[in-house]
């Protein structure tokens, strides 16, 4: 995940944030990576009206078939 903004500066938070992804996620914190980027005073972000974020996932369904299959 990729948050952009000016303010407020979150790279000091990065360790909670990804533990609090891994944890609402139900995954392991190695699979969560979290990047802060300020707008470099370009755009809404850049002049501080907008925060925006970014996620990219990867899913699996092999884990749906397995959940399946341990139920039958």
């Amino acid at each position: 995940m990729i948050v952009f903004a000016e303010s407020p500066r979150l790279a000091g938070f990065a360790s909670a944030i990804r533990e609090r992804l891994a944890m609402l996620l139900e995954t392991d914190i190695d699979r969560i990576n979290f990047k802060a980027k300020t707008g470099e005073g370009v755009g809404p972000v850049g002049r501080g009206e907008a925060i925006e974020a970014t996620a990219a996932v990867l899913v699996d369904g092999h884990g749906a078939d397995r959940e399946a299959s341990e139920t039958t």
